[in-house]
């Protein structure tokens, strides 16, 4: 399915008179309805090589990571550790501990300098882009209605005079957290084609 096709079904349950809504508006939504849905149900992976070069602790990645998978250097695996905690001495002095990383965007830190260079495997989640109205919205089908409703929370949030309208929005968004709800407790999508469309290499 393409955006336009998603707002084109919604953009008819709408009453246009009252509320007006323009392609551009709803596709604004439905783009920040998208990365909404991809942060709470992570889909989208990236399995990256990289080369570690001596004295350097901070590598660029190809996509913005949203959620660790696993990061081995040499065959040791490595811990991810939130970016606001990365920085935080170890006091205890317990090298043992497994070392760290963390990403800054689509930077990748690892927390030693190498003295030597290393082979570095690297997979992550990370979300894709609605760059235009033809996009196609690549997530399982079994996200559509959680992504539907997820668009409709959005829209309401637009500021209206009418109380009732207003509260659409946390309606619609207690039914997306409901549907998340229901969706995370399946069995989850293992996808085992790593060259897949839903997969950035």
């Amino acid at each position: 399915m393409k955006a336009i096709d998603l707002i084109t079904q919604v953009k008819s349950d709408l009453n246009e008179k009252r509320e007006g809504w323009t392609e551009d508006d709803l596709l604004t939504k439905l783009q920040r309805s998208y990365i909404t849905l991809q942060t709470d149900l992570p889909y989208f992976m990236a399995k990256e090589n990289l080369d570690i070069q001596e004295g350097i602790s901070e590598y660029s990645l190809l996509q913005t990571p949203i959620r660790d998978i696993g990061l081995k250097i040499d065959n040791r695996i490595f811990s991810y550790i939130d970016y606001d905690n990365f920085f935080i001495i170890d006091r205890t002095h317990n090298y043992s501990i497994k070392k760290k990383y963390t990403f800054d965007e689509k930077v990748l830190m690892i927390d030693f300098i190498p003295t030597v260079e290393k082979k570095l495997e690297l997979s992550y989640r990370y979300a894709k882009v609605l760059m235009d109205k033809n996009a196609d919205i690549e997530t399982p089908l079994i996200y559509d209605n959680a992504l539907r409703l997820a668009f409709l929370s959005n829209i309401h949030e637009k500021p209206i005079a009418s109380v009732d309208y207003r509260d659409m929005s946390l309606h619609y968004k207690k039914l997306y957290q409901s549907e998340v709800d229901s969706l995370k407790s399946v069995k989850k999508i293992n996808v085992k084609n790593i060259q897949s469309k839903f997969q950035g290499v």
